[in-house]
């Protein structure tokens, strides 16, 4: 017999064992997933790309300015990143790009879009505009979409696992559990939202095609089967790609929508076998991922490793392999987010089929494996790369690259992925040897560099015309080359450089002008740190030369200054004038005798005194004595001034006072090895000056001796680049202005600095070197100050003729650019400036570009590390000087100069043009005309010209010259041909007269050709007949030039068909006739056609001459007019006068034929702004031209047109009522452009006036209006225009000198005003403010002074009269004591109370009036002694004293004191201070007495055992002999510890009797201070009441604290109030809304120095009371009136939430919040109800705000009962273990009325109609309502249910319109204690073992779930419950029994969502006990099977095997019988398990 066979099955949730669930997925494992999301977008924004180029836009924003956009520049197959970096990239750092938005955000609010995209282009910018703003948003958004989705997803994930986690490990709310499954199917969720978004960015709008990249690529070069390997690898990858993502979706479908530890989750065999499918898929999928990865690699491998020549074909395989490489980094970013999502649906499937054993971090782990393959690949890439292109490292393990002889386009590809390679490997690379988990890479920087730099960069490099770039190699090429001087002597100060780059530049220089040298700065823009240095000798400045001095002999007899006659003088040592001068001196020009030698006539020398000054005479002229030294000056002052050097360029002879210029040499031809260089540099004593280059540096040719002569259009022209790196030494300037040379072409253009030497700041512009004059130069901006450091200096021709200076790439300037400007002869270039305009300055990076750059290209890094020198020959390219250039093989006439490698003509008549890639010689352009960049064999006049033919004689012909049919129509018979007119006109449009006419032949009618121009309408010329051709010939005046042809057929079939127009190039022979114009068709019976000529045709140039476009007249309209700054500009072709156009905002009248700006814009009288209502507002217009304009206006915010209102200028407009207006305003006038809008805002707006009761303080009314102690205010405020009803909380007002709004004012109560007694004269600044929406805001502050009463001070002692010695007083301030406050009584005292006293003599019974004027003013620290005047013998004071706070005193306080001597009495007092930095005591003893001659002494000691001041007493005597006399403080310290005594005595002599105090003494305790008390509590509490903590501080000493507290009082001392206990009670005192409290506590515990205070300020608020309404919340017929109100100074505010009349959303009420109305009235007049539910607080400016209370207002249209009140209510709940019982109520509106409840309940988690068990009486079947109410019951299950009740009243004599009322519906959740579990069958007893069941007793539908834990009897909690998290699920399914076969113990309870708190009550215990003796019991390795089935064979075998047919049947009836009892009897339980969802096992 087959047993069925029984599985059994139990779910637990090993994923949560009895360890903490953290370890599971812990907080590292949630940093980890976070960072590689990070990763994965990092990896997709720096590795997808769009497609194709991408037109940036660079924007300008700043808050002064209109935001505009800047220009655009080109981006090559941008990324997301570079797309954003872009967009991001700002001048303003006050707004941020929000990604999200699309639009710049303000950086204090980064939600509310301030800028949005597009942005329109700046005015100032005339390029085109070729944006892709929304391109570019829109790919940007697809990668941030997908960047978002990933993080959701970790978002969601990690919120799933925290609330399962959660629940399982804390069993704290079931209902966490069940929203498992909704974090599950949001994870799901965000799956698929990955997919799809990285499906949308992954589709580009152009698809991949790599094999067009290929096809180009020569087959010996990279053969056709390993193209199509890598065709067929790339097409692999993106199908692999997009099929992965498909199948993903795919599987998402069929994963479960429940979560594994959810209610739902039981999964059955099946779906156990799908899940395993699914599994199978997914690894699939990463198997194709794999192979994806291998075939990139293998691309990449073919491409670089395979290719044959690769070095030298980089030029043609840079596209390919460019695009490889991002192709291999995209699918590589595919992959790997792929493989991320694979790996997260495996862990969600491998959940789902078994929790068990899941281990997340095995997971995460496949991911960085992943991240290890990356960096594996990279490796490899880079390694390719390198050999491949030939790029040679420095050194092993170094990955710095030495450039070969030919740089490649490759190098910045090796950079880019070697640096992506690096990035990884610091990503998976440990930190330490001994890291074991790939966690330590948290802290790894994540970047990754962009590759698609790579293209940018080869497009710059590739449009580099000259490159100046210094290696630190170039010091080591320089030569130092000896050269002649001119003079015959050697120098050795010129230096050779070959540069060796692309242009194969050398240069020369001199040793005096340039070194290279390493500048630190440099690093900013480059690696090697070496520059170039140009410097200048120190003598910049041209000399002011001076003839030398003409000597004049003084007359004889003249009285010199010191009264010596000439030619006497005065020796140095004599005062008399010496008459008899010897020959070797002569009269001084001081009257000093000079010594001087003797001097043959005509010979030179000189003597130079000790005293540094040089002889005067005909014979000793002014020398100096130094060579190349010369003097300037006068001859008065001649021998005053200094000898200087010589300037550069100049030479003075020895022994000579004057300088000659240095001869310069001029010949190009004497530019040799051996000759003098073009130039000076040094100075001399003669014409043979040291001569080096003229400028500090100059290119030549390859041989250095020849300079390297270049066309200036060449660098500086249409569609060019320079830039550089500058850095100008501010050290060594010139002192005066100059413009300074950086760079030019000899004797043509110079880029030049403008220089200022008063502010050291410097200008732009292009000069003419030769003259200095500007060239070009931006005068409209401003000068900048020198950068101390490097700074990028750039100048860009735009195409558009715009030339623009750069500065660190911003533009600091641009102008008109034209080549006519400057010489265009071609000369040598040179770099620094010439004599006397040069500056010193550092450079490199020096570089010109054959194209305008962008702003944004400019100062790129190493640009031309790209270059590659090959050439391919198939293209006609060949090598010439290292760089690949054509080789003119395209036409005849042309030959390639090998000394600059260009193409030129052999004919040199002739012009080399390149033409759709063709090369010709055509004839040049005519002068001031240039080749048409579009068309080469074009020529055409310069921007701002336009074109006129020159001609004497023009041919208007047939096409044929014959009778043909193509020159005549069909149905002419005749074969006349003729045409009605031709007028010709010039440049203005004015029409031309030929001077005479000739033609073919004429009809001889009298039409002959002079009927073509003469006025008749009518006439015409015709041929004879038959003719069938024709032509006329029109001579012309000289000086003529024909802007435009006007030929007007016949209107009949005469007309000429088809027409050519010829001009005769030589004007005697007009045969001689080119065609210009095509031949032309003239339509029978048209109107005339306008033949505007074509000039040239190919290959040949006709005669034209260029005009230039009319420019606008002198006359300005107002002052206002736009100046005219530009010449006028014209467009293509520019062939005549309509082709010119205007810059800016100009526009070409024809009338005035000029270009004439906008009509000045008129002018508001009134500015913008707010103005009350009835304003005038008119017009200012300026404008010299008083008619034929117009001024138009409008209101509505769009600009005026010409239909618009004519504006009112005589009376302006007037606006009366409130309302915001923008009045625009614009000049129209015929045939002009309208003026610029004038815009201006105007608010119009009411007025408030507010007026005070009583009135305020002012100095008319002085004290009269000064109140005592309070006042109230009352404040009227009026409207103009008048609002009848405004609601009071418009009023608001302060009191505490902030602004309003800080109080809101009530008109029910006004405004107290209370004196504050502790400040004095309150001088109260009342501020009102007053607003409303649309009316000026009332402002305004009031001075109010309140007096208070302010209280006497206190006299020290209170009570005591007599007095020994003195009267030792304080006066004290008033205090407010309080005892409630606090637990210790606490002190307030007045703030700011001064106190004035004076002492009143003995005898005088009538004092003068005491004030503060005439007393005498206390100060607190004094302690006041008074004694007698005659201490000795006793006597009678009096006191007296008032206090004053702020002008307020009080009254007079006095107090007697009578006086006795007794010296025995007389106390010294000792004071101590403890210093706890030195550790020391200070001692202060005062002796209390004024008695003369009185001493005090002392003695102190220290005590080691005793701190008893007996033992003190009793250690120490004080007598004269030997103790001290204290004199002043003094400090006491010793190194032991103890106990210091110090005592001390008073002494005096009294008639030769010495007299002595008693003795007082003091213990001071010197051991150590306690660490001071700890306070826990500080801040602002909102409460009556604080018991605030101070506890002791043990941290060094163990103690019990005794502290010592002041309140309110300065810090805590020794004597300050003791604390009993460790708690100060704080109480808010009744009359104050809040109380400061300033906490100040010591601990001096005994034995112990008291420590230092510790201080607190704690601050107790009042809570203002709930507020209340005059109607409680119910329901009220038609309307109700409510008033609201709060007590003791509070003010009601009011939030509605929802409302039938407010549409107000629902808020929290804030002090903000509108006031309760005065009433509010509540109606119902539409609906049958209306329900008002309002939140209502109570607010003051000083208390905090009362609680929120809800009010509910159901006003009914119909008269019916009050709803029924079920308790409790909406949303509440009960707990039957409580006894809590649901009860309802009704209330009657009229007295003698009853009414009753009928209701319906529902249970809500019954999917039938359970019974429900509750006390009421069941109604009829098919009522409305199921019961009637009749006493409180309580549902009889668990879970929610839903009532709704209705109550009626019965047969009613009032007039109700219903007799019930409107329904009230609640839900409410019951809660209860868990149904009891039931054992199936209940046994307690077996042999040898039993199969149970436990289920439920529950017969609802709630999902309950079992827990249980199996014990056997070796358990530990055998006999005791296990904790919680022991338990496992145990599903009580159909076939899930129990097999127990030792003693066991089952505890088990039943969770559910309705169930109270588990406790061990809530766990039943069922025990088993198997009764078989003698057992040996042995736990069971399997839950299900419990015990051991094997046991030893005993000797009643043979008894057992006769009772074998009972064991059969038995067993039968157990597995067979029983089994199917069981179903049955328990189906429905086990039926209602099943949805439960969980598996078994």
């Amino acid at each position: 017999m087959l047993f069925p066979k029984i599985i059994f099955i139990f779910l637990f949730f090993t994923i949560f064992t009895q360890t903490n669930c953290e370890n599971i997925y812990n907080q590292t494992q949630i940093e980890w997933e976070n960072y590689y999301s990070t990763i994965i977008s990092n990896l997709i924004y720096s590795s997808f790309r769009y497609p194709t180029t991408l037109n940036s836009p660079s924007f300008i924003i700043n808050k002064k300015s209109q935001p505009c956009e800047q220009y655009t520049f080109s981006n090559n197959n941008p990324s997301i990143n570079k797309l954003n970096l872009n967009i991001e990239n700002i001048k303003n750092s006050s707004f941020n790009f929000n990604e999200k938005l699309k639009c710049y955000t303000d950086n204090n609010n980064l939600e509310d879009c301030k800028i949005i995209l597009p942005i329109s282009r700046c005015i100032d910018n005339d390029s085109p505009n070729l944006s892709d703003i929304q391109i570019i948003l829109l790919f940007i958004d697809k990668g941030l979409n997908v960047k978002n989705s990933i993080k959701s997803y970790f978002s969601s994930k990690q919120t799933y696992f925290y609330y399962v986690s959660s629940f399982l490990s804390n069993y704290q709310s079931i209902d966490q559990y069940n929203r498992s499954n909704s974090y599950w199917n949001e994870m799901i969720e965000q799956i698929k939202l990955i997919i799809n978004n990285f499906i949308n960015l992954s589709q580009p709008p152009i698809p991949k095609n790599i094999q067009s990249l290929l096809s180009p690529i020569d087959p010996l070069i990279l053969s056709d089967p390993l193209k199509s390997k890598i065709i067929d690898q790339t097409s692999y990858s993106i199908n692999t790609v997009l099929n992965s993502l498909n199948s993903l979706l795919n599987i998402l479908q069929f994963l479960p929508d429940y979560s594994p530890y959810s209610t739902v989750a039981a999964v059955s065999s099946s779906s156990s076998t799908y899940n395993l499918s699914i599994n199978s898929t997914l690894t699939n999928i990463l198997k194709d991922l794999k192979q994806l990865n291998d075939y990139q690699l293998s691309c990449i491998d073919i491409f670089f490793g395979s290719t044959n020549q690769f070095e030298i074909q980089i030029p043609n395989l840079f596209e390919a392999g460019q695009t490889l490489l991002e192709y291999y980094l995209e699918f590589t970013t595919s992959s790997t987010l792929i493989g991320l999502l694979v790996n997260e649906l495996l862990l969600l499937n491998n959940l789902s089929i078994e929790s068990k054993n899941i281990i997340i971090g095995e997971y995460q782990n496949l991911n960085f494996n992943n991240l290890k393959s990356i960096e594996s690949n990279l490796f490899l890439i880079s390694n390719l790369i390198k050999s491949s292109s030939n790029l040679i490292t420095s050194g092993s393990g170094s990955s710095t690259l030495i450039l070969s002889t030919s740089l490649n386009y490759f190098y910045c590809d090796f950079n880019i992925i070697n640096s992506i390679y690096k990035s990884f490997n610091q990503i998976i690379s440990p930190s330490s040897s001994t890291t074991s988990s790939f966690y330590y890479s948290l802290s790894k920087k994540i970047t990754f560099e962009d590759i698609c730099y790579c293209r940018d960069l080869v497009k710059k490099i590739e449009s580099t015309t000259l490159d100046l770039t210094i290696l630190n190699q170039l010091s080591g090429t320089g030569q130092l080359v000896g050269i002649g001087n001119g003079g015959g002597g050697g120098g050795t100060d010129i230096l050779m450089y070959d540069f060796g780059n692309k242009n194969n530049v050398r240069f020369i220089t001199s040793s005096l002008f340039s070194n290279v040298v390493k500048s630190s700065d440099s690093l900013l823009f480059q690696q090697d740190g070496y520059v170039l240095n140009l410097v200048y000798p120190k003598s910049t400045n041209k000399p002011i030369i001076y003839p030398p001095p003409i000597i004049i002999p003084p007359v004889v007899g003249t009285v010199s200054p010191n009264s010596c006659p000439y030619p006497t003088c005065r020796h140095y040592d004599h005062s008399e004038c010496v008459t008899d001068v010897t020959v070797n001196f002569y009269y001084g020009f001081d009257g000093v005798c000079d010594i001087c030698r003797d001097i043959p006539e005509n010979t030179i020398a000189s003597f130079l005194l000790s005293n540094g000054k040089i002889g005067i005479s005909p014979f000793c002229p002014y020398l100096c004595g130094l060579p190349k030294q010369y003097k300037l000056g006068t001859w008065d002052n001649y021998n005053l001034q200094p000898c200087i050097d010589t300037p550069i360029g100049y030479y003075s002879p020895l022994m000579n006072n004057t300088i000659y210029e240095c001869t310069i040499p001029t010949s190009p031809s004497a530019f040799t090895i051996n000759s003098n260089r073009l130039g000076f540099g040094s100075n001399g004593i003669t014409d043979s000056c040291l001569v080096t280059p003229k400028y500090q540096l100059i290119f030549t040719n390859s041989d250095y001796n020849s300079p390297r002569n270049i066309l200036p259009t060449d660098f500086l022209n249409r569609a060019t680049t320079i830039e550089m790196w500058l850095k100008i030494d501010t050290a060594n300037l010139p002192n005066i202005d100059s413009i300074v040379g950086i760079t030019g072409i000899y004797q043509s253009w110079e880029l030049s600095f403008i220089y200022t030497a008063s502010n050291k700041t410097i200008t732009p512009s292009i000069t003419n070197p030769s003259t200095q004059q500007i060239i070009f130069k931006d005068s409209t901006v401003p000068s900048m100050v020198i950068p101390a450091s490097f700074f990028h200096f750039a100048v860009i021709v735009e195409t558009n003729n715009i030339i623009s200076f750069y500065i660190n790439g911003e533009r600091v300037g641009r102008t008109i650019f034209t080549t006519t400007a400057f010489n265009a002869q071609s000369n040598y270039q040179y770099i620094g400036g010439s004599q006397f305009n040069r500056i010193s300055f550092m450079i490199d990076e020096f570089k010109t570009y054959n194209r305008a750059l962008s702003p944004k290209e400019l100062g790129y890094k190493n640009t031309n590390d790209m270059i590659i020198n090959s050439c391919d020959p198939q293209i006609g390219e060949t090598l010439c000087k290292g760089n690949c250039v054509s080789s003119c093989l395209d036409s005849d006439g042309l030959a390639l100069n090998l000394t600059d490698c260009t193409c030129h003509c052999k004919d040199t008549s002739k012009e080399f043009v390149v033409n759709g890639g063709l090369n010709y010689c055509l004839s040049k352009c005519p002068t001031n005309s240039f080749r048409n960049l579009n068309d080469p064999s074009q020529c055409d006049c310069i921007d701002g010209e336009f074109k006129l033919l020159k001609t004497k004689q023009l041919l208007i012909s047939s096409v044929y010259q014959y009778n043909k049919s193509d020159n005549y129509y069909s149905n002419n018979i005749d074969k006349k041909v003729g045409l009605l007119s031709v007028r010709i006109f010039n440049e203005r449009g004015e029409q031309i007269k030929p001077i005479s006419c000739s033609s073919s032949s004429n009809d001889g009618t009298g039409n002959t050709c002079n009927n073509l121009f003469d006025d008749n309408a009518n006439s015409y010329w015709c041929t004879s007949g038959q003719t069938g051709f024709g032509y006329v010939i029109l001579n012309l005046p000289s000086t003529t030039k024909i802007s435009r042809i006007s030929i007007t057929p016949l209107p009949n079939p005469t007309t000429m068909k088809d027409i050519s127009i010829s001009i005769s190039t030589e004007s005697s022979n007009f045969i001689e006739f080119e065609i210009v114009i095509p031949k032309s068709t003239l339509p029978l019976q048209a109107n005339q056609i306008d033949i505007d000529y074509e000039t040239v045709s190919p290959k040949s140039v006709v005669p034209f001459a260029c005009i230039a476009c009319p420019t606008m007249p002198t006359f300005k309209e107002s002052p206002s007019s736009l100046s005219y700054i530009y010449p006028p500009t014209s467009l293509l072709p520019r062939n005549e006068i309509n082709s010119c156009g205007c810059f800016g905002r100009f526009s070409f009248d024809k009338s005035s034929f000029s270009c004439m700006p906008p009509l000045p814009a008129p002018t508001f009288t009134l500015p913008s702004g707010s103005y009350k209502t009835d304003t005038i507002v008119n017009l200012v217009y300026d404008i010299q031209v008083t008619t034929g304009y117009t001024l138009r206006y409008t209101i509505d915010s769009s600009d005026p047109i010409e239909t618009s209102i004519a504006f009112p200028t005589s009376q302006g407009l007037t606006f009366t009522n409130i309302d915001t207006i923008e009045l625009k305003v614009r000049s129209f006038k015929s045939g002009r452009l309208s003026s610029d809008v004038a815009s201006s805002i105007y608010k119009f707006q009411g007025l408030i006036n507010c007026t005070l009761t009583p009135s305020p303080y002012s100095a008319s009314n002085g004290d009269t209006l000064i109140f005592d102690v309070k006042v109230t205010i009352l404040i009227d405020c009026k409207t103009t225009p008048s609002i009848n009803s405004i609601s009071s909380s418009w009023i608001y007002y302060s009191t505490d000198l902030s602004d309003p709004p800080s109080n809101k004012y009530n008109p029910k109560y006004g405004v107290d005003l209370i004196a504050e007694p502790t400040i004095g004269m309150n001088n109260i600044t009342f501020k009102v403010l007053s607003k409303l929406d649309q009316y000026f805001s009332f402002t305004g502050d009031f001075i109010y002074k309140v007096q208070p009463t302010i209280p006497p001070p206190i006299i020290s002692p209170p009570n005591q009269i007599n007095f020994t010695n003195s009267v030792p007083l304080k006066i004290l301030i008033p205090s407010i004591e309080d005892t409630t406050s606090t637990s210790i009584t606490t002190i307030t005292f007045y703030k700011n109370y001064s106190i004035f006293y004076d002492i009143v003599d003995q005898g005088i019974t009538n004092p003068p009036l005491l004030n503060s004027s005439s007393g005498i003013e206390y100060f607190q620290d004094d302690y006041l002694v008074i004694q007698c005047t005659t201490p000795e013998f006793g006597c009678l004071l009096h006191l007296r004293a008032i206090g004053c706070i702020n002008q307020a005193c009080s009254r007079i306080t006095q107090k007697y004191f009578k006086l006795t001597f007794d010296f025995d009495q007389l106390l010294p007092t000792i004071k101590s201070k403890y210093q706890k930095d030195s550790n020391s005591y200070l001692i202060t003893i005062q002796s209390n007495s004024l008695l003369v001659g009185l001493k005090t002494l002392y003695q102190y000691t220290l005590i080691k055992s005793s701190s008893d001041l007996s033992v003190c007493q009793s250690s120490l005597d004080i007598q004269v002999s030997n103790s001290l006399e204290y004199l002043n403080p003094f400090n006491i310290s010793s190194i032991e510890k103890g106990y210091y005594c110090i005592c001390s005595k008073n002494f005096k002599n009294f008639f030769n009797k010495l007299l002595n105090s008693k003795q007082i003494c003091k213990v001071l305790v010197y051991t150590y201070q306690m660490d001071p008390p700890i306070f826990l509590q500080y801040g602002e509490y909102i409460s009556n009441s604080l018991d605030f903590g101070i506890y002791p501080n043990n941290k060094n000493f163990q103690h019990i604290g005794s502290f010592k507290v002041e309140v309110g009082n300065g810090d805590a001392t020794e004597d300050s109030q003791p604390l009993n206990g460790t708690s100060l009670i704080l109480k808010l005192s009744p009359s104050l809304s809040y109380q400061k409290f300033s906490i100040s506590a010591i601990d001096c515990p005994k034995d112990f120095i008291c420590s230092e205070p510790s201080n607190s300020e704690i601050i107790l608020r009042d809570r203002c009371s709930d507020p209340y309404v005059s109607k409680p919340s119910g329901t009220y017929y038609k309307n109700v009136t409510i008033y609201g109100n709060c007590d003791n100074g509070c003010l009601p505010v009011i939030e509605f939430i929802n409302s039938s009349n407010q549409n107000d959303p629902a808020t929290i009420p804030s002090p903000q919040s509108q006031l309760f109305p005065s009433s509010l009235f509540l109606s119902s007049p539409n609906s049958e109800e209306t329900i008002t539910i309002f939140l209502m607080m109570c607010v003051n400016s000083f208390k905090a705000n009362s609680n929120i209370l809800d009010f509910i207002y159901t006003v009914e249209k119909y008269l019916r009962p009050n709803k029924p009140i079920i308790n409790p209510g909406q949303g509440g709940y009960l707990d039957k273990s409580k006894n809590q019982f649901i009860t309802m109520s009704c209330t009657t509106l009229y007295p003698g009325e009853s009414c009753s409840i009928f209701f319906s309940i529902k249970y809500s988690n019954s999917k039938s109609n359970i019974p429900l068990l509750i006390d009421a009486i069941k109604q009829p079947t098919g009522s409305t309502y199921d019961y009637q109410y009749v006493g409180k019951f309580s549902p009889n299950y668990v879970g929610v249910y839903y009532i709704v009740a209705i109550a009626t009243v019965e047969k009613s004599n009032q007039p109700y319109d219903y007799l019930y009322s409107t329904e009230a519906t609640i839900s409410i959740t019951v809660y209860g204690d868990r149904p009891l579990i039931e054992m199936v069958p209940l046994v307690t007893s077996f042999h040898p073992s039993t199969l149970i069941s436990l289920v439920s007793s529950s017969t609802t539908d709630i999902n309950d779930l079992i827990f249980i834990y199996i014990s056997n009897y070796n358990d530990t909690y055998y006999k005791s419950i296990p904790p919680l998290y022991n338990f496992k699920n145990y599903d009580f399914s159909i076939n899930n029994s129990l097999k127990i076969s030792v003693n066991t113990t089952i505890y088990a309870y039943i969770q559910g969502k309705y169930y109270n708190i588990i406790d061990d009550y809530s766990i039943q215990s069922f025990s088993l006990y198997n009764i078989k003796p003698n057992q040996t019991e042995k736990p069971s390795p399997n839950d299900n099977d419990i015990g051991n089935g094997n046991s030893k064979i005993n000797p009643l075998i043979f008894l057992l095997l006769l009772l074998i047919p009972l064991i059969i049947g038995t067993l039968v009836y157990r597995f067979i019988l029983y089994e199917y009892y069981l179903k049955h009897k328990y189906f429905k339980i086990l039926k209602k398990s099943i949805k439960t969802g969980l598996k078994t096992e």
